[in-house]
Formats: C-alpha cells, sequence, structure tokens
C-alpha cells in the first residue's frame, strides 16, 4: 500500500522535526488534529456532538476550549467500540485491521487501526533506532505471543528481514521469534543457540530469563534489550546489564495508540512522538500539569482514522518532562509513574502511587516481586527470593515508612513458574476497592 518512497519521505521528515520550534510542531499538530476533528465529526458516530465545546458557529475550530472536550475511556472502548468506528476512511489511510490489548488491568481491549497509522509508527521506531544505533543485519530474538501453535519451541519462527522496512540494507538481519509458552529454561536455550545481540520482549518475561540465567549459571551477551509492554525500573536495568551485559532502550507504547514515546538516547528519560500524537499529561481540571508533575496521560493519534481516538485517557499517571539537552524538541516524559488502576488507598481515603526503594527490595533478597493492596490496612509482597534470605522485619518498617505506619504487610513466597505464567505481572497492584 505504502511504497518504500512515500515511507523514506516520511522518515527523512521525523529526523528533521525533531528540532522543529515548538510554535513550529504546534502549528502542525494542529493542522492534523482539525483533519481528524472533521473527520471524526462527519463519520464517527460517537463523535457527532461530542467534539461541539471546540467548533464555533462558523465552523472554525477554537483551540482555547480543547480541554473541554471529554476525555475517552477505557470503558468508552469496551462499551461503545461499534459506535466509534468510521463509517468512511479517508483516500489513502489503507486497510484496517484489529488490534487487543493484553487486559492486564482488565478486560482486554479491541480497537480497528489503519494502515496509515501502523506506517507512521515504524518510521517513528525506525527513528529510534537510528538514535540508538540498533543494526537492523544483525541477529535479533523477540520473545512474544500468547497463541501456543505460532514460534513455539524448539524452532520458533524466523523473520528476515527485521525491523522498519526503511532501515533494511543489503545485509539483511535474523529475527527469532519465541511464544510464551516456552519455559525460562528453553527460552535461555533458545537464546544462547541463536547467539543474538538483540533480545525483546515483555519486561517482567525478560527479567524472568535474566534471573534464570544468573542463577543457573548461563552466560547470554547481548548488546540491547528492547523491551515493551511495561515500564522499566532502574532495578530492572541493572539486572539486564548483570545477566546480559547489555544495555537496556525502552519504549512507551500501547496496542491503542501504538508508538507514544522512544527512550533518548543521551539521558534517561522519554522523547514523544508529537508529529503523529498528542500527547497531554493532565490534571484533575483536564489542562497540563507544569514541568515536573504529575498527572493523567491523555493521547490524541493524528492518523488512526479508522476508529478515532480523541484525548484517550490510556489509564497512566506520568511526570512531564523540561526541555532536553540532547537538542531535540520533542516534549519529554520524565518517567511513567505507574497505572490509575494500580494505585493504593491510605487509611483515611486518599489515594497514593505506592513506591518501595529498590535497595530495600535487593537488601531483602527479592528477585522478582509484587506489592499488592488486598484490604484497607493490608499489603501483601509476593515474591521470589534469591539463594540468600533477608531481613523480612526490616523490610517492613522500612515499607511502613515509606507508604503508611498503619499498613499491615506480611510476605508470600513464591516460586519462579507462578511469575512466569503471567503474561505481564506489574510491580503494584491494588486487589481492594473502597467501594467494592
Amino acid at each position: 500500500m505504502f511504497t518504500p518512497e512515500l515511507q523514506r519521505h516520511l522518515y527523512e521528515m521525523l529526523m528533521l522535526s525533531q528540532y522543529w520550534p515548538q510554535e513550529r510542531m504546534e502549528a502542525q499538530q494542529r493542522q492534523q488534529l482539525e483533519h481528524l476533528l472533521r473527520h471524526a465529526r462527519a463519520n464517527v458516530p460517537f463523535y457527532e456532538t461530542r467534539l461541539d465545546a471546540v467548533f464555533r458557529p462558523d465552523g472554525e475550530i477554537d483551540w482555547e476550549r480543547w480541554h473541554e472536550l471529554p476525555v475517552v475511556t477505557r470503558g468508552d472502548l469496551q462499551d461503545r467500540r461499534e459506535a466509534m468506528l468510521a463509517r468512511e476512511l479517508p483516500a489513502g489511510h489503507g486497510e484496517t485491521a484489529l488490534a487487543q490489548s493484553s487486559g492486564s488491568t482488565g478486560r482486554p481491549l479491541v480497537t480497528t487501526q489503519n494502515e496509515l497509522s501502523a506506517m507512521a509508527a515504524s518510521m517513528a521506531n525506525a527513528r529510534s533506532y537510528q538514535w540508538h544505533q540498533i543494526d537492523t543485519s544483525k541477529t535479533h530474538v523477540c520473545i512474544h505471543g500468547d497463541d501456543p501453535s505460532e514460534a513455539s519451541y524448539p524452532d520458533g519462527l524466523l523473520h528476515k528481514p527485521w525491523g522498519p522496512p526503511v532501515l533494511w540494507g543489503d545485509a539483511a538481519g535474523c529475527q527469532y521469534d519465541l511464544n510464551l509458552a516456552a519455559t525460562p529454561e528453553q527460552a535461555l536455550e533458545f537464546i544462547e543457540r541463536h547467539h543474538p545481540v538483540y533480545i525483546s520482549g515483555l519486561v517482567t518475561r525478560v527479567s524472568v530469563l535474566a534471573h534464570e540465567a544468573m542463577r543457573l549459571g548461563i552466560e547470554v551477551a547481548a548488546a540491547a534489550i528492547l523491551p515493551f509492554g511495561e515500564a522499566v525500573s532502574p532495578l530492572q536495568r541493572q539486572l539486564f546489564r548483570d545477566a546480559f551485559g547489555a544495555r537496556t532502550i525502552p519504549i512507551y507504547s500501547s496496542q491503542e495508540t501504538y508508538r507514544i514515546a522512544h527512550a533518548c538516547p543521551d539521558h534517561d528519560h522519554y522523547h514523544v512522538n508529537a508529529e503523529l500524537m498528542l500527547v497531554e499529561i493532565v490534571g484533575d481540571d483536564n489542562r497540563p500539569v507544569a514541568t515536573g508533575e504529575t498527572g493523567r496521560v491523555v493521547i490524541t493519534p493524528f492518523y488512526n482514522t479508522a476508529q478515532p481516538l480523541i484525548r484517550y485517557q490510556i489509564g497512566d499517571l506520568a511526570t512531564r518532562g523540561g526541555s532536553c539537552p540532547c537538542g531535540r524538541t520533542l516534549p519529554v516524559i520524565d518517567r511513567i509513574a505507574g497505572r490509575i488502576a494500580h494505585m493504593f488507598t491510605l487509611p483515611g481515603g486518599r489515594r497514593i502511587l505506592p513506591n518501595v526503594s529498590d535497595q530495600d527490595v535487593l537488601e531483602l533478597g527479592a528477585r522478582i516481586w509484587q506489592l499488592a493492596q488486598i484490604g484497607p490496612r493490608e499489603l501483601e509482597f509476593r515474591y521470589v527470593p534469591g539463594a540468600t534470605g533477608g531481613d523480612e522485619a526490616a523490610f517492613i518498617r522500612r515499607a511502613k515508612a515509606q507508604l503508611h505506619p498503619e499498613f499491615e504487610i506480611r510476605f508470600r513466597r513464591l516460586e519462579m513458574s507462578h511469575f512466569q505464567n503471567r503474561r505481564k505481572y506489574v510491580p503494584y497492584v491494588c486487589e481492594w476497592r473502597p467501594d467494592a
């Protein structure tokens, strides 16, 4: 559908636009938003009146009232999916396909996306590969996929070439896929057999493999880990260095919105793909928070006209960054702080993003762990213990000081297999609701 020339043109534009002045980027974003708003209002039942706040009587758009548009929620995507589909697409936007999320925070989400949106995301991915000097002529192993009949052990599935087509050169690299049904031992044997320069997969799954490699004394060397699906903690970055000798190149993405932001090559934060979407970090008033503050992530992808998501609240909390010394003018996300659904409720009713010190976890000897709120004052720390046990009483004292002194914390020790059987295993989860 999209010629190599068109892909190359978009890629080259992205390489230039990462340095655009803020005023030029804002003008480009508003132009794309206007096309999307007019298309959605005319072709998508869900938006027929939902966008009225920004349309003046003369049909022009009042950008000062943008914050008045209601956010789209996960519930909207689940309950009003048919009304959110466009009756027709603009010319040249390509065929459509379905995408489904993992359902790690509840029911899976199914969205309809068009080819233009996927192609644009691929070119943004190519830009990130250029930032981090990822060589697609080298070998790559990717651990992903839920269907046990596809990419199964021991053969997996070979792709050649791999990576964004715009980066394909004369020497084609190999990508070997292995599905999530493989045990850690099988996955490590698969990796050893193919000697990849790059390893990618869900953060939790790669963490499991790193721990198992160190436990079993298996030496696996890679240049970089390309994790996806979850935020990467400093502890996990260190784990990947220790187990694989590899740097970590994270990505912020979702099935609903594709590539949101990529890791800066020079600093420990993310650059938003602002040419492809508007990413807002907003407070309770639905307006952007100040630099350094944390708020809800609200996203409007420009090119998915099959099922437009206008001010979609993705469910994450993030911290807004300032300008980056690297010289790129793309907006900065300092960190992905956590999921809204996983916030804890303190005694007294205030909600917080839970956080315990990486150092405390290390001293406990927890190899992989999860802290869950299971009652109004009850927390459960689930973990796979290391070879040497830690001081659980000391961990309780420090965790209560960081969270709330009235919390009672109990421990549940797990086998590695309990984590291996989960597609994602988030570090903090709230399993109790005060209104349940």
